[in-house]
């Protein structure tokens, strides 16, 4: 396939969602517009498309991270089931989050979620 079976607005989505992926300038200005077109091809697999939407979510949602979102229930477990499927370790969320590790097996019991994680 070439890149003329593709819509503008799937090459479009397909520089976005790299760009999201990989926010790094410089790595960005070395992406050739057939590189582009090859992922936005990919995405077209709605497997991967839901791989790519899972982790941007992830993404979204730790680099949103704030103390009032602690407070929310639906993003508690938006993380929770992140860390308990594998999609995030739960040292990077704490990290991305402000947290210690202990802390966030907290933010779970407080919530009454289990720990997805052993201490």
């Amino acid at each position: 396939m070439t890149t003329a079976t593709l819509t503008p607005a799937e090459l479009e989505h397909a520089k976005n969602v790299f760009c999201e992926l990989t926010p790094d300038p410089a790595i960005q200005a070395h992406v050739k517009e057939s590189d582009y077109a090859t992922f936005a091809l990919k995405l077209r697999d709605p497997k991967v498309a839901a791989g790519v939407d899972r982790t941007l979510s992830i993404i979204r949602l730790l680099t949103s991270w704030t103390p009032a979102t602690a407070q929310d229930y639906d993003s508690v477990v938006r993380l929770h089931r992140a860390i308990d499927c594998g999609w995030c370790s739960a040292r990077l969320a704490a990290r991305k989050t402000g947290m210690t590790i202990h802390a966030l097996q907290q933010l779970f019991v407080t919530n009454g979620l289990p720990a997805p994680f052993e201490l």
